[in-house]
């Protein structure tokens, strides 16, 4: 036995010294593979960079036919440099730029083909498309897209291209469905089968309003993009960023400073400068005017990353990172109807109160009620007309959400006792950060509540939730996409309504802001944060600059297809939770970041601008952009934000604010107060700045008619002349003067020291208001010179129109019970039918839903030179207290007025009284006629 042990184990050792050798020759063998990988590795990609285009024996060629410099799309945004070797990688056409244009250009077969003949469907037609065989350019390509094209009204068209086998992220706005086809459509669809091109005709003109026939449609998971080309220059909107001009002036001369631009749409705080940049909200829409007068829009809803890229064919390519292509076009044909369409579709704009369209004191930096209490004070002895006050984040215990600092104690007492007493109202700011630091052993309360109810947006690797940094230190941030989220915030306002009685509700960073850069501790490297492609002009190509990681997970999505939803869903939830704290008023709801549909809920202001003359002018833009936008009550801070404003910078400011739909003179702490009555401004600052408030008050019957009609129908309040006037070419480019409705034309001094301004008057007859005197015939169609004292800003009457207006007082809480007036601008007699048609809408000002519960007072006026028309269609609004129309202003009549029969009631001689003005006009003027607001009357006229 001990042989045979000793013979096994010699025999054992044998074998185990095989298995050795084997194992080294494995080893060497791995080590072999992986050398050679690591040679191929290096050698490939080197060969690949620098030889023939890669893939070229498997992909279709590129398609380059000679193109004009204008007609050639970005195929390499990415790098505003590429070579050729990597341009014809890509499948695109190189030739070498001398301009502005790209060097390597999308090739005519990028695209897809028409895979089958199209469907009709209940709404319109369908159609299947397969990506044709073009080299890959990101991941994730997508082959098989399905495009929908819904006729759903005749003014209005959806164009919808999407992933037929993977539901796609898209943002949850309200939209109308149909179940019919519009029977008599404004427009005409053609397209081509290979490549695939889509063509919408205005039927009316046979203009090509959208035509993808540049080439270029390329669908993958994170990225997506598709160019048009335009049917004119006229091209307006976009946002939201600082335009240099209203018109992005897509021609091909020296004063063009849009050609070949990019414009980002990523919602983040952002200071406006003159850059690119992309700003606090995302709107993705456009209106356009063609180049017979004819007005469309288009809107993509898509609420990803995206980049719009305009050249001066004209035309413009989308890219954006996620969602789907969702078009919506509104084929008008009138500015005005294109708006109206537009809203419709994302939502009609929110009623504001009466009081809200005031003027408006605020400052970061009253550090107190007192401070707050003496503002107040010295404007209301001064005799400065104001609304509202409102108050900012140094109100808040350690800057934290529903809380008061111990300097503001007492701000429910000044509420209650005294602003609301004096018939003011007060406006407290809110952010959406909660503060997760505890002070000492005291829990917030606020943030525990919220932690148990799980309401935060959470980190993608494990669900913790994720923590960026702002004023009060570390925060979370509520998920406004959840259900539970919107309950546990409408809870939390309502608690604090009860300690603090505010009128409105002031929605700042809601971007959403972050101090920090994603999380705490930065980002994690995915396809999420660091997407194959970001868009051009964000901070260091980072879409989470300044906000989230866009891998934080919300309720139904991750934050990158979320992202620019934030501010909008904050809104949604303020909206609701205003109106469960306080179900009789209506209160407002102002919110820094927004998107279409954001109207609905919110006002809007402009942001953080400078004490500086231009900014100005860009808040002229601004404001005429956001009433394209749908969200037409809106203003800048008056005197800027940053900076010292001069005395004579305050004063234009402040005469040009009276016109912002939204009127708010606000500036950063640390900067000299700049309210009318601060000490540092003159006697004669003080007298016109009190002239221009008192002239706002005067006119809010006819601002308040006009929201009325945003409200109901979705019009512009604030609009361009070329919205009233789109068949005059030389209103196009103007947007140094603007309109309030169809009846008054603002002409505001924009340029330091001047005293004077180059106004233009389309062809129709205008009135000074200020003086009651006609324009001269000659001025129609015409620019001209007119003074412009710094007392007063210019002001016009359109012909045809009738402006309801009101004594002022001190607030609106008193001027709505003092008399009102009606003044009636006659169109030019000899050219017209000498008609002037306006009207007056009224109620408590107050409660919420009048219009829709008929709790209120619609009046058609109509008025020639000797009838008037008072017609009450509605008058369900009934107040012991109605003011009374006691004066009457009739301007360019023609003769001496000889008897004035009000309700078959003469009136006595001295209560009509006739004015000379200019070429042969006169004005008359009708005293105490005092006839209510709320029935019918008819005024009969007699001349000698």
């Amino acid at each position: 036995m001990a042989d045979s042990g000793e013979y096994q184990g010699k025999r054992q050792g044998k074998y185990g010294d095989e298995d050795e050798d084997q194992n080294r020759t494995w080893v060497w063998m791995l080590i072999g593979v992986l050398l050679f990988c690591m040679f191929a590795g290096i050698l490939i990609p080197f060969v690949l960079e620098y030889s023939a285009p890669y893939y070229a024996w498997r992909w279709e060629d590129p398609v380059c036919p000679a193109l004009t410099e204008e007609e050639k799309i970005d195929c390499y945004p990415e790098d505003d440099t590429p070579n050729w070797y990597r341009c014809l990688k890509r499948g695109c056409c190189w030739h070498q730029s001398t301009t502005r244009a790209p060097s390597c250009y999308m090739a005519m077969n990028i695209g897809y083909n028409l895979a089958q003949e199209e469907r009709k469907t209940i709404s319109g037609y369908q159609f299947d498309l397969l990506r044709r065989q073009t080299p890959r350019v990101y991941s994730g390509e997508i082959w098989r897209l399905r495009l929908d094209i819904e006729m759903q009204t005749n003014e209005r068209l959806r164009v919808k291209f999407y992933d037929p086998g993977w539901k796609r992220y898209e943002p949850p706005i309200d939209t109308p469905q149909t179940t019919t086809v519009a029977q008599f459509p404004l427009y005409r669809i053609d397209y081509t089968k290979e490549p695939f091109t889509l063509q919408i005709r205005r039927r009316a003109t046979d203009t090509v309003v959208f035509n993808t026939s540049l080439g270029g449609m390329y669908f993958s998971a994170q990225y997506l993009t598709i160019s048009s080309r335009l049917p004119s220059e006229n091209f307006y909107g976009l946002g939201e960023n600082r335009h240099p001009r209203l018109q992005h002036m897509l021609d091909k001369t020296e004063k063009n400073v849009d050609t070949w631009h990019v414009w980002a749409m990523h919602a983040r705080n952002q200071f406006p400068d003159d850059r690119s940049q992309n700003l606090y909200g995302q709107f993705p829409y456009y209106v356009m005017i063609e180049n017979d007068g004819s007005a469309h829009g288009a809107l993509l809803l898509n609420s990803n990353a995206m980049e719009a890229s305009l050249t001066p064919l004209p035309s413009i390519t989308y890219r954006t990172t996620g969602g789907v292509l969702d078009f919506w076009f509104f084929f008008g044909p009138t500015p005005e109807k294109v708006t109206e369409q537009y809203c419709e579709t994302v939502g009609r704009p929110v009623m504001p109160p009466y009081w809200s369209l005031g003027f408006h004191l605020s400052r970061w930096g009253y550090d107190s009620t007192d401070r707050m209490k003496y503002i107040a004070d010295r404007n209301r002895l001064g005799g400065m007309p104001f609304d509202g006050q409102f108050a900012d984040i140094d109100a808040l215990d350690e800057k934290r959400e529903f809380t008061l600092g111990s300097q503001f104690a007492n701000l429910q007492d000044y509420i209650d006792n005294i602003l609301h007493r004096y018939g003011y109202r007060c406006v407290l700011s809110f952010h959406p950060g909660i503060s997760s630091e505890s002070q000492g052993s005291t829990q917030y309360e606020p943030f525990q509540r919220g932690l148990t109810k799980k309401v935060y947006i959470t980190k993608s690797d494990n669900g913790t939730i994720l923590y960026g940094e702002s004023w009060p230190g570390w925060i979370a941030y509520p998920d406004f996409d959840d259900p539970s989220a919107q309950e546990w915030y409408r809870d939390e306002v309502k608690q604090f309504y009860m300690q603090v009685p505010f009128d409105g509700m002031w929605l700042k960073m809601n971007e959403p802001d972050n101090f920090r850069h994603g999380d705490r501790y930065g980002c994690w490297r995915n396809w999420w944060n660091y997407p194959p492609y970001v868009p051009r002009w964000m901070h260091d190509r980072r879409m989470w600059d300044r906000t989230l990681c866009m891998d934080a997970t919300q309720k139904t999505d991750r934050h990158y297809n979320l992202h620019s939803m934030y501010g909008h869903q904050m809104a949604v939830t303020a909206h609701d939770a205003y109106r469960d704290a306080n179900p009789g008023q209506r209160g407002i709801i102002l919110s820094r970041s927004t998107f279409p549909g954001t109207g609905k809920y919110a006002g809007h202001w402009l942001g953080d601008n400078m004490s500086i003359w231009k900014d100005l002018h860009y808040s002229v833009i601004g404001m005429l952009e956001f009433g394209l936008f749908g969200i037409p009550f809106v203003g800048a801070n008056i005197c800027g934000y940053f900076g010292e404003a001069e005395e004579q910078l305050c004063l234009r400011w402040h005469q040009l604010g009276m016109f912002y739909p939204f009127a708010r003179n606000h500036n950063v702490r640390d900067e000299l107060d700049q309210d009318p009555m601060a000490d540092r401004f003159s006697l004669d600052f003080r007298i016109a700045v009190k002239k221009a408030l008192e002239t706002r008050y005067t006119l809010l019957p006819y601002l308040y008619s006009l929201f009325h009609h945003a409200h109901v129908n979705g019009s512009m309040v604030a609009k361009p002349i070329w919205a009233e006037f789109p068949n005059d070419v030389n209103t196009w480019d103007i947007d140094r003067q603007f309109m309030w409705g169809s009846g008054l034309l603002i002409s505001p001094v924009l340029d330091k020291d001047s005293v004077k301004v180059n106004a233009y008057f389309p062809d129709c007859r205008w009135y000074d208001y200020w003086t009651g005197h006609p324009m001269a015939r000659t001025s129609q169609r015409r620019y001209i010179t007119i003074d412009a004292p710094f007392d007063q800003i210019p002001i016009h009457i359109k012909g045809g129109a009738v402006i309801p207006t009101q004594w002022h007082s001190q607030s609106t809480r008193f001027s709505r019970f003092l008399g009102m007036g009606i003044t009636i601008a006659l169109p030019d007699l000899d050219f017209t039918d000498g008609t002037a048609i306006g009207d007056l809408f009224w109620d408590d000002g107050d409660s919420r839903n009048t219009y829709e519960y008929r709790n209120d007072i619609f009046a058609r006026i109509e008025a020639t030179e000797d009838r008037i028309s008072y017609v009450a269609d509605r008058a369900g609004y009934d107040d012991p207290y109605l003011p009374l129309i006691q004066n009457i202003t009739i301007l360019g009549t023609r003769k001496e007025v000889y008897q004035v029969f009000v309700d078959h009631q003469q009136l006595q001689p001295w209560q009509a009284e006739t004015t000379e003005t200019l070429y042969n006009l006169k004005t008359l003027t009708l005293y105490n006629v005092d006839i209510t607001i709320n029935e019918d009357h008819d005024i009969d006229i007699r001349y000698i």
